[in-house]
């Protein structure tokens, strides 16, 4: 993307955000090595101006006084800073005694959501494992969003699909457990999302059903304060009327399998079950349902609260046979699957798929019974894997297990107890304090990236090309190449035909490793979009070109859904955080470090909880304090506290042994049963 001098020396970049799949455009305004401003840029075709603040805080988080400059050795009072040779040299000898003792699976890695929108980052990490010759991979993917690729193997044969909606069209949208407005969507990358629902609001409807009155609520034409834990009854009883009247019968005869088998699964959700089990009053749902068969299509989305709960398979199941039997999917106004610029997956003839059943593999030794899918373990085995002593080596890169993991404590004295523990960040916080050894990393205004992992998700198929826009300071260094380096001390090749061991240049790595499939150079220019692919899935992907609507192991959990808590506790997103990143910078200067328990004023009262009141939070697993705000958003029998933070860390009330979804090893976090105690303030 062109950038621009002005006789000052300012020189203003265009570039794009790489903090969530929205990728909104930035202009980004230096001076020398000083990032002066980051805004959204307006020339750009897909967020037309808009940046969030997330975005707008870039140049705060590039300079926070917290960022690593130079390689770090030992913990504690041992800790120093190294030159690289000593520390890859250091590194490389103590894996080489790893592997010799206790094999390549000791060997593990982490791959956090920082190292998914590193393109380079992304790549190697899992290329330095396959080297390695391990198995231990694990990502945080098993931490929120295991039922989207779950449901869509079982589905269609493949992981890899997540429906984008068609927003230029869509008169109906129906959003379940998720706040777009402060996370642009879970996974759907909805850049300028106000705007974008507004749009949609006025020529069709967009329905929020959520327990709280998020902010994506308060501007919907409608909101269903759903019973925390009840989605799958309200969305079992939608595609049971539907299918008796509302369904595209053609669809379902040409596209469709296990029509019959989906019937009768969700013939026991009648409209008096569904507003007994969710809360809602009879009218509001049927009016829901009447709107759905009034608008014909639909696109339906979910979000953490919906697919970090028990049900969210299942959920996500429904969401995807709403569409499927309204015959929503690939047609204008619903939703559609981005094959991505780069990817270009509908250009695989329909030969080149192979449809699979979707069947696990075993889960690591300390804990078999989680399923491993996607060549990776779950979450929940890794400490397990650590107190077991099968892993005494862990890579980190982008991530911070202790604020994303259940059992706090326990999570914190398996990481210490690591002999060996690198951690690839930007900046300090708490995992990078455990760290054997710490590599200081570009950030992405430092680095050059394509749209990457994002491109499955964005709005149109495009492609584009972030370049540096100032070079990295002191001793920081390329994620891909840290790997590259340490390989070369283990005697492993990493890195593609014609990228130079000691070159630090991206775009040598990017180019090599998107081959013909990208014009760099065009993608530098200005972000490149290609007209949307029409039907590429059920033409070329489905197994003889039909869904199939109703996988075993999903009936089975729809057939066994539990009673839900009286007291619930709600996941969140935030509009300034993103996950545990980002936590105390904003681009305004305000606080974002206080966080507080949301509580509603019906359970407030029944349990003596005074607004600003110190509380204890309990679950069967574990409790935290916290302090009480009383808030109306909510409906009674849910709490809401965000995620991402160490005081208070909601993981400590989560637990990797017990609640555990047997289909993805994903540990219960949305719908957790927990009680409030107040405190006294003394």
């Amino acid at each position: 993307m062109s950038d621009t001098e002005s006789p000052e020396g300012v020189v203003e970049h265009r570039s794009f955000c790489r903090i969530c799949n929205a990728a909104c455009g930035l202009t980004i305004r230096t001076s020398g090595q000083r990032v002066l401003s980051v805004r959204g840029d307006r020339q750009h075709p897909i967020s037309e101006g808009y940046t969030c603040p997330k975005g707008r805080a870039l140049a705060a988080f590039h300079h926070d006084e917290r960022r690593l400059d130079h390689p770090l050795l030992g913990r504690g009072e041992q800790r120093r800073p190294a030159a690289w040779d000593e520390a890859l040299g250091d590194l490389a000898g103590a894996l080489s005694r790893v592997l010799e003792e206790s094999g390549s699976s000791a060997i593990a890695g982490y791959l956090g959501t920082a190292i998914a929108f590193d393109s380079c980052g992304w790549w190697a990490t899992g290329a330095f494992l396959d080297a390695v010759g391990s198995p231990q991979r694990y990502s945080c993917a098993t931490l929120d969003t295991p039922a989207k690729p779950l449901v869509s193997e079982l589905m269609t044969g493949f992981a890899g699909l997540h429906p984008v909606p068609d927003v230029e069209s869509c008169r109906l949208l129906l959003l379940v457990g998720t706040n777009p407005v402060a996370s642009h969507g879970h996974l759907s990358g909805l850049t300028n999302p106000v705007a974008k629902l507004r749009s949609i609001a006025r020529r069709g409807e967009v329905w929020v059903v959520d327990p709280r009155r998020t902010q994506t609520a308060r501007g919907a034409t409608r909101h269903l304060a759903i019973r925390p834990g009840t989605d799958a009854l309200l969305l079992a009883f939608l595609v049971r009327e539907l299918l008796r009247e509302g369904a595209d019968a053609d669809i379902l005869a040409r596209h469709a399998s296990g029509v019959a088998e989906l019937a009768e699964a969700v013939a026991p959700f009648d409209l008096a079950r569904a507003a007994r089990g969710t809360g809602l009053p009879q009218p509001e749902i049927q009016a829901l349902l009447d709107a759905i068969r009034r608008h014909g299509r639909l696109v339906a989305l979910s979000g953490t609260g919906s697919t970090m709960s028990a049900s969210a398979n299942v959920n996500e199941w429904l969401l995807w046979s709403l569409q499927v039997i309204t015959g929503s999917f690939e047609r204008p106004g619903g939703g559609w699957f981005n094959p991505g610029y780069v990817s270009r997956l509908d250009r695989i003839p329909s030969a080149g798929w192979r449809a699979g059943e979707a069947v696990a593999g075993p889960g690591p030794a300390s804990r078999p019974e989680l399923p491993r899918r996607n060549g990776e373990f779950p979450c929940a085995g890794l400490v397990d894997e650590i107190e077991a002593g099968n892993i005494r080596a862990l890579f980190v890169p982008g991530g911070n297990p202790i604020t994303a993991f259940p059992e706090t404590v326990r999570t914190l004295e398996a990481l210490r107890s690591l002999e060996v523990l690198v951690v690839g960040d930007v900046v300090q916080n708490e995992i990078v304090e455990l760290a054997t050894h710490v590599w200081p990393c570009t950030g992405q205004l430092e680095r050059a990236d394509l749209s990457g992992v994002m491109e499955f998700y964005r709005l149109e198929v495009a492609g584009q090309l972030a370049r540096p826009v100032v070079r990295p300071v002191a001793e920081r260094r390329p994620v891909w190449w840290c790997f590259a380096q340490l390989a070369a001390r283990l005697g492993l090749g990493l890195l593609p035909d014609g990228v130079e061991l000691d070159s630090t240049r991206d775009e040598d790595l990017l180019a090599a490793l998107v081959g013909e499939r990208a014009d760099l150079d065009e993608l530098a220019r200005a972000t490149q979009i290609v007209e949307r692919p029409v039907g590429w899935v059920e033409r070329n992907l489905l197994p003889e070109g039909r869904w199939r609507l109703a996988p075993a192991p999903l009936v089975e959990q729809l057939g066994a859904l539990a009673q839900p808590p009286t007291l619930a506790l709600l996941p969140g997103r935030q509009l300034r955080t993103m996950n545990s990143a980002l936590r105390d910078v904003a681009a305004s200067g305000e606080r974002t470090d206080c966080v507080e328990l949301h509580v509603s004023p019906e359970d407030a009262d029944e349990r003596g909880v005074r607004d600003g009141g110190r509380v204890r939070l309990r679950s069967a697993s574990g409790e935290l304090v916290a302090t009480a705000r009383i808030d109306d958003t909510l409906r009674r029998g849910a709490v809401w506290l965000p995620h991402g933070w160490t005081r208070p860390n909601v993981g400590r009330l989560t637990s990797s042994q017990r609640d555990i979804d047997p289909l993805t090893g994903m540990v219960l976090q949305s719908g957790v049963a927990v009680e409030i105690d107040p405190l006294d303030d003394r």
